[in-house]
C-alpha cells in the first residue's frame, strides 16, 4: 500500500503527450486510428540524420594496455628493458555509413498528415485536423486578452453571456440584436442598454413584440441607430470588449471576443456611444396584432 506521504502521479509525460495529441485531433472533429497514434508516439519529431564515420587505424602499445588494465603502478614493475622492447600494435576500426535525415515529406507521411501519390502530396483528414488546431493555437497566442469561440461550439453563446456578465453593468452595441438574444441578456447579464441597427425592419418589429412579453426587475432599454457597424460591450467601468459577430452568431463560425485595453481608443468609442445613444430612437414594446382587441374595454 502506498504510504500516506507518497504522491501518485496521474499520468506520465508519454501519456500526457498521447492524450493531448488525440484531443487536438478530436477538437477538430477527427478521430484517429491506433496506427496513426502509434506512428506519432514512436517518433513524433522528424528523424535526424546520422553522420558517417570513416575507417581509421589506432596505434597502441602493450604498455598502454597494461596501464588500462593495472593502472599507473604497472609502469613501476614492468622494468626499463621490457619498456624499451615493446612494439606498437595497430588496430583497425571499421567505418560506419551515414544515415540521411528523414525528409519533410517522409516525416509527415509517416505521421499520416499527408499522403504521397504519383509523386504528388495531399494533406490528409488528420493533417487538416492538426493544421486547424495549430492555427487556432497561433490565433489564441496572437490575441492578447480574449475568448476564442470555435465553429460548432454549442456552448459558445453561454460563454459569451458569462463573459458579459463578468463585466457587470454595461451597454451592448449589436446592429443585429434580435429577440433570440433578448431573454439571455435580461436573465444572465447586467446589460441595461442595447443599441441596435435600423437595417432589418422585420427583426426590429419582432424585438419590439418580444419586449412586450418579458419583464425585467432592473432598468433596460433598447434603441436603434445606423451609426455603428461593429459589436461592442461597454461596461460602466473598465475596458471595452469587441465582439467578432452578433450575439446570435457565436458558435456558427470561428469568432472572437477581444478586450480593448487601449484607454484612448476605449474613451473615443465610449464618447461615440454616448452621443449616438442620446439621439437614437427607442425601440418601444408593442402589442401583438389583435391583442388590444382581445382585452376588455375599460
Amino acid at each position: 500500500m502506498e504510504g500516506r506521504g507518497s504522491i501518485v502521479e496521474l499520468a506520465d509525460r508519454v501519456a500526457h503527450l498521447a492524450l493531448s495529441y488525440m484531443a487536438a485531433a478530436k477538437a477538430q472533429g477527427y478521430t484517429m486510428t491506433v496506427g496513426e497514434l502509434e506512428a506519432y508516439m514512436q517518433q513524433p519529431r522528424r528523424t535526424p540524420g546520422v553522420p558517417a564515420t570513416p575507417e581509421r587505424t589506432v596505434t597502441t602499445t602493450n604498455i598502454d594496455r597494461a596501464i588500462q588494465q593495472y593502472g599507473q603502478r604497472a609502469l613501476e614493475t614492468i622494468g626499463k628493458a621490457l619498456t624499451e622492447n615493446l612494439q606498437p600494435v595497430q588496430r583497425r576500426i571499421p567505418g560506419k555509413p551515414g544515415i540521411p535525415a528523414e525528409s519533410v515529406s517522409e516525416w509527415l507521411g509517416r505521421l499520416g498528415w499527408l499522403a504521397i501519390e504519383l509523386g504528388r502530396v495531399h494533406i490528409t483528414d488528420l493533417g487538416e485536423a492538426i493544421l486547424s488546431h495549430l492555427e487556432q493555437e497561433t490565433l489564441e497566442e496572437e490575441v492578447p486578452v480574449g475568448v476564442v469561440l470555435n465553429q460548432g461550439d454549442q456552448l459558445a453563446s453561454a460563454r459569451v453571456m458569462q463573459q458579459i456578465a463578468e463585466v457587470g453593468p454595461c451597454a451592448v452595441v449589436d446592429p443585429y440584436f434580435s429577440m433570440d438574444s433578448l431573454l439571455h441578456v435580461l436573465q444572465l447579464t447586467e446589460v441595461h442598454s442595447v443599441l441596435t441597427g435600423t437595417g432589418d425592419q422585420g427583426k426590429l418589429a419582432g424585438l419590439a413584440v418580444a419586449m412586450r412579453s418579458v419583464s425585467s426587475n432592473r432598468p433596460f432599454e433598447v434603441r436603434k441607430s445606423p451609426a455603428f457597424h461593429d459589436r461592442l460591450v461597454i461596461p460602466d467601468d473598465g475596458a471595452l470588449w469587441l465582439l467578432g459577430t452578433s450575439l446570435t452568431g457565436f458558435g456558427k463560425k470561428l469568432s472572437l471576443m477581444v478586450r480593448l485595453d487601449d484607454e484612448q481608443m476605449g474613451q473615443a468609442l465610449r464618447d461615440l456611444f454616448e452621443n449616438t445613444w442620446h439621439s437614437a430612437e427607442p425601440v418601444t414594446p408593442q402589442l401583438e396584432e389583435g391583442e388590444a382587441e382581445d382585452r376588455p374595454a375599460t
